[in-house]
């Protein structure tokens, strides 16, 4: 099973035998703000969300890695909440 480091961002990401770099992390705010995602930009090109499963290592300074997908910009925005954002701010498509 691969795993990722989220102690902090900016670190290598390797899964699936894919490198990138661990460029954002994903709290869930409305159960206390445990951690649920990282987002990967990958060294070829494009963006993943990693789902984090449990945490691994002496600190527990890894998570498991749940399931990664490709993202693109618009689901991107929906993670991260920039499309509520809009949405809110009149933001027209």
């Amino acid at each position: 099973m691969d795993t990722i480091y989220t102690e902090t961002r900016g670190t290598t990401a390797i899964i699936d035998g894919k490198r990138g770099t661990t460029v954002g992390l994903r709290y869930d705010n409305l159960t206390g703000g445990g951690l649920v995602g990282a987002f990967v930009s990958w060294d070829e090109g494009g963006m993943a969300y990693v789902t984090t499963g449990a945490a691994v290592g002496d600190r527990g300074q890894h998570r498991e890695v749940a399931d990664v997908r490709e993202i693109d910009r618009d689901e991107f925005d929906v993670l991260t909440g920039l499309a509520e954002v809009r949405r809110q701010l009149g933001w027209r498509e």
